[in-house]
């Protein structure tokens, strides 16, 4: 069994095989035909046997939940395991990480006996950040892998020290071909060291009635109605500051922007659809040398031609008018625009300030945010000198008990064009209300734990369009700019 995360499944290798066609095919001609069987829940690849457990984002206490329903259900007589790259990406808990592994890896040898587990030596990366907690992890497997051995636990480390940065980890934590190839035999060499000391047993029967459920494509701790992409984007090096997601190119998928702290330098990667909502990136020069304080501005279509807009807004007691970059195309590589200033809501504070389209008429709406989460909306209808009317709806959302402005987000959820109200709970789930035209205008109607508890920090997510379909998706958005996501199959209802 394969067993681990993006790494284990093969993501960004060229066939989606990652390494274990590589240790496959090594084992493969060591003994005799037929005698090697990958197993797991998860197929991905192009090689003939494609079963593995392998989750893309998986932390190591989420892929022990994982491990605790398929390990006693296909009994393998051999784990191969990689973990730890998602908890060193998000910094979760790094100090208990080792414990975390141990008890994951025991946890496997009992519920399958005849078991042994290789565990590998974590990857390096250049990512920033991420390195000296790699090295922190990897620091106690020695330590750990011979306290098991001491208690008679057949587990052996692999050494993954011959996988180098520039194996593809540069800007990334998963390595190219060449790389997985070196994981492969890494894993391979592990094998061979527990037949040497005569470990390795015939497997007991696979235990299909095993009474659990393994992740698919069904559902997710976030519930049926969502259905996890893992890690999307692994954030961006440079510059500093917030990572947004917004639609600049006008193919309905929303692209990843950073901008630096002072608002001066910016990227932009756009989302170039994959394969079953995973996006692939490609960065344009974004085409404009200083926004001003990052603060200050907002992401929003407001010509309503489907592409994201800049708005920089005014501080509050200033004279100065708004100023709109409006978004033209995309063309020879670089994000095209044109600059406007328009008189705007004065004395405002900045936080308070949204934009989403509440009305269903393709251009965003400015809307006005309580410190419990009300909103007064104000329609944006274009005049015909190519001006901006702001039609006033008071009290549009009277908001919830529960509810702040910074738990709020406004999203399209359900595809009806217009976005929809949703206010992140106290434990970090999301409710939702469906915008059915607003207060005096339809109202909203309520669908309580639309996202169900994740465990992710409820600050850091928000909805945006991953893939396309007109429905926003659940992502989590990290300091470190790197994109957690999970599809929208239509919430829980």
């Amino acid at each position: 069994m394969p067993l681990g995360d993006s790494i284990t499944a093969g993501v960004q290798s060229s066939d989606g095989n990652g390494y274990r066609d590589e240790l496959f095919d090594t084992l493969d001609g060591a003994v005799s035909e037929g005698d090697v069987d990958f197993v797991g829940s998860a197929r991905r690849g192009t090689m003939d046997d494609r079963d593995h457990e392998g989750h893309p984002g998986y932390r190591i206490d989420e892929i022990a939940e994982v491990a605790a329903c398929t390990v006693p259900r296909y009994q393998p007589n051999v784990i191969t395991l990689h973990a730890g790259t998602n908890d060193a990406n998000e910094n979760y808990a790094m100090a208990t990480a080792p414990q975390r592994l141990k008890k994951l890896i025991t946890d496997a040898l009992e519920d399958s006996p005849k078991a042994v587990v290789v565990v590998a030596k974590v990857i390096p990366t250049a990512k920033p950040g991420l390195q000296p907690r790699i090295d922190s992890l990897n620091a106690k497997l020695p330590s750990i892998v011979s306290e098991l051995r001491s208690q008679g636990q057949h587990v052996v480390l692999a050494d993954t020290s011959d996988i180098k940065v520039n194996d593809g980890l540069q800007n990334d934590a998963h390595p190219n071909d060449a790389g997985y190839d070196k994981l492969g035999t890494d894993f391979y060499n592990g094998v061979v060291e527990a037949a040497d000391r005569g470990w390795i047993k015939e497997p007991d029967a696979q235990n299909p009635s095993a009474k659990c459920d393994p992740p698919d494509d069904g559902g997710s701790a976030a519930g049926p109605g969502w259905r996890p992409l893992g890690v999307i984007a692994p954030g961006m090096t440079h510059p500093q500051g917030p990572t947004e997601l917004a639609d600049f190119d006008g193919d309905g998928r929303d692209d990843y922007v950073r901008v630096s702290e002072d608002g001066v330098r910016v990227r932009l990667a756009l989302n170039r659809k994959a394969q079953a909502g995973q996006p692939r990136w490609k960065e344009v020069k974004f085409g404009i040398p200083i926004l001003g304080e990052s603060g200050g501005f907002r992401l929003a279509d407001v010509d309503g031609n489907g592409r994201d807009d800049i708005v920089v807004l005014p501080p509050p007691g200033s004279d100065d008018n708004a100023r709109f970059y409006l978004n033209l195309r995309v063309e020879d590589g670089e994000l095209r625009w044109n600059v406007e200033d328009h008189k705007f809501f004065r004395n405002v504070p900045q936080e308070a300030v949204r934009f989403a389209d509440v009305n269903g008429d393709g251009r965003d709406d400015y809307l006005r945010v309580g410190e419990n989460g009300s909103v007064h909306a104000y329609y944006n209808q274009k005049t015909a000198d190519g001006g901006y009317h702001w039609k006033e709806h008071q009290n549009w959302a009277p908001g919830v008990s529960y509810g702040s402005r910074s738990r709020l987000r406004l999203a399209d959820v359900n595809g009806d064009g217009r976005a929809d109200y949703l206010m992140v709970g106290k434990r970090e789930a999301v409710h939702a209300y469906i915008n059915n035209g607003g207060r005096g205008h339809g109202g909203f109607t309520e669908q309580r734990y639309f996202v169900k508890e994740t465990g992710y920090p409820g600050d850091k997510s928000t909805f945006r369009d991953i893939s396309g379909d007109g429905k926003a998706d659940y992502v989590v958005v990290y300091d470190g700019g790197s994109v957690r996501a999970w599809l929208n199959r239509g919430g829980n209802t």
